[in-house]
């Protein structure tokens, strides 16, 4: 069985998700673009997730925001559930796409980590050999102008979706400051994100020099077969992290509560599957909340976002 994981509400979070094998299903073109845009914009509107930043590449996305009613696994499940069908219609293809593993968001604790992970999803395409530059990645992005910037209207694109159906024909798309920086100006944090991309930038070009590697480049992205697969394959036994924190005193306090949270779960869960319904679950229980209307613990994490 899975572990549980807590769901916070007000908390900024950084959604993952990898196709299956590595394989290149989202490889960029006008439709997977358009597809990818709206789902994402569509998802977020539906389940008031306020969105940071994004990047879809060709064989995962990330994607960092705000959750201030504790609803990112339905805004998940939604965007990622559009994604399948949509890319499957325009491919052709029927299968499921994402892995199913490395798919539970990480809780983004501290000012430094939101940053951090913004800036990270930016420069994803560079870090991953693709391009020299973000400026030069073909496929859905939030630009740094973006960023704290006004909404932009997102049609429906007429791949998949029924033009006489229940979805909007246009939604609003928006990557907005985050509420712990929000004393800060607009452009104090546009520029605080540009000199972090720009910093991990350089070091991924300082990187390839060193190893005599070149970036693939947008012309051999655009070339790509979807079926090919990432010519690296993920490390075997890598940890797959539940919380970021730059802090070192709060992480180790953070994972000493994800430890009680899980054990105490556990507990809990026994009890009322062996019929004791007024168990207290711990402090953001999630699922059985939402499917059983549970009681929960008032006693919450050391802090959150």
């Amino acid at each position: 069985m899975t572990a549980p994981n807590p769901v916070l509400k007000n908390a900024s979070i950084l959604n993952s998700r990898r196709i299956h094998e590595g394989r290149h299903h989202l490889r960029p073109d006008p439709v997977v673009n358009a597809l990818a845009k709206y789902s994402l914009a569509y998802a977020a509107e539906r389940f008031d997730i306020l969105l940071y930043s994004h990047c879809s590449l060709s064989n995962h996305q990330h994607t960092t925001g705000f959750d201030p009613h504790g609803q990112h696994p339905l805004f998940r499940r939604e965007f990622h559930s559009l994604m399948t069908r949509s890319v499957n219609c325009h491919r052709g293809t029927s299968e499921a796409k994402w892995s199913p593993n490395r798919k539970s968001p990480v809780i983004l604790w501290d000012v430094e980590s939101v940053l951090d992970e913004i800036a990270y999803s930016i420069a994803n395409p560079c870090l991953h050999d693709l391009v020299d530059s973000p400026e030069e990645w073909p496929g859905f992005i939030s630009t740094i102008e973006r960023l704290a910037g006004p909404p932009e209207w997102v049609r429906r694109p007429s791949v998949f979706y029924d033009q006489k159906g229940d979805l909007p024909e246009l939604v609003q798309l928006q990557f907005v400051k985050p509420p712990c920086v929000a004393d800060w100006s607009d452009d104090e944090y546009r520029a605080e994100i540009v000199r972090r991309v720009d910093q991990k930038c350089r070091d991924a070009r300082a990187q390839r020099r060193r190893e005599r590697r070149t970036v693939v480049g947008r012309v051999a992205v655009l070339d790509a077969d979807p079926s090919d697969r990432a010519m690296t394959p993920l490390p075997l036994g890598e940890l797959n992290p539940r919380v970021a924190c730059k802090s070192v005193n709060l992480r180790i306090a953070i994972l000493l509560w994800l430890k009680w949270f899980r054990l105490e779960h556990r507990e809990a869960r026994v009890a009322f599957e062996s019929g004791e319904r007024e168990v207290v679950f711990p402090f953001a229980t999630y699922w059985h909340v939402l499917r059983y209307g549970v009681n929960c613990s008032t006693t919450g994490p050391p802090a959150t976002m």
